[in-house]
């Protein structure tokens, strides 16, 4: 079941018309990241029209002053919605080839621009003897009224001297810079949090770890990031409390 167009999922096992929205759609209250990377794109993009050339001594003086600078900075606002596209439809051509990946039994076609991508996650993904579960899965909490889509249900050894252990993956496409490791925002171990509750509400099941798996583009690899459940408690009662917020600012249950 997928979500609909206002970040909501139908959930007929709780009634024919019922919507609870997305995990992502609460986490929007707080996404200020977002501005952020509107704003390094913005300014990443002056100084290669701008500053770049000129200390290259590609851009003369006195061009650089004959520049329309209210059009260089409407371009540079806009920016980010050509990136942001691109990023988007990245993002989802590797979210659609991972789960074919994970359905077939490691049989799946793919674009090539993915292939390095691809590869260092199914590296990974050896390494730690993944073995799938479910893959691209709808999961939701009646209790807290919300609900999303887990990348990956997954059993894996993260310890050689240890028995597998059971836990949920999300995979996150992101542009890194300058060769250095891509940071996790709270709001992503909020997210990951919010997916072993309602998994394990569903499950009846308590799971062993959830983690956030950063996919680098700029360095064609892939950064795990690990927490055991307990160290996802603090996000999870995080993601709780801004659930109270949306329920208090926004339509709750459609």
């Amino acid at each position: 079941m997928s979500r609909d167009a206002s970040g909501y999922y139908p959930i007929p096992e709780v009634g024919p018309e019922v919507k609870f929205p997305s995990v992502t759609t609460i986490l929007g209250c707080v996404h200020n990241w977002f501005d952020q990377w509107k704003v390094d794109l913005c300014v990443d993009w002056l100084y290669e029209q701008t500053v770049r050339p000129f200390l290259a001594g590609e851009l003369p003086i006195e061009q650089l002053r004959e520049m329309d600078m209210v059009k260089v900075l409407d371009d540079a606002k806009l920016h980010h919605k050509d990136t942001s596209g691109e990023a988007k439809d990245f993002g989802s051509r590797f979210h659609a080839a991972m789960d074919a990946y994970h359905h077939n039994d490691g049989e799946y076609s793919v674009d090539s621009d993915l292939i390095p991508y691809m590869d260092a996650a199914i590296d990974w993904e050896n390494l730690v003897m993944l073995k799938v579960i479910e893959s691209e899965h709808m999961v939701f909490s009646r209790q807290y009224q919300y609900a999303g889509t887990l990348d990956v249900y997954a059993e894996a050894r993260f310890n050689d001297d240890l028995p597998p252990i059971k836990g949920v993956l999300d995979f996150k496409v992101r542009n890194g810079k300058d060769g250095k490791r891509i940071p996790v925002y709270q709001t992503d171990r909020m997210q990951v949090a919010a997916y072993v509750m309602a998994q394990e509400e569903m499950t009846g099941h308590l799971l062993d770890y959830g983690g956030i798996v950063i996919v680098n583009r700029e360095q064609k690899r892939v950064e795990p990031h690990i927490y055991m459940r307990p160290q996802l408690i603090g996000a999870g009662m995080e993601f709780l409390a801004l659930n109270e917020y949306f329920k208090i600012t926004k339509r709750r249950v459609k």
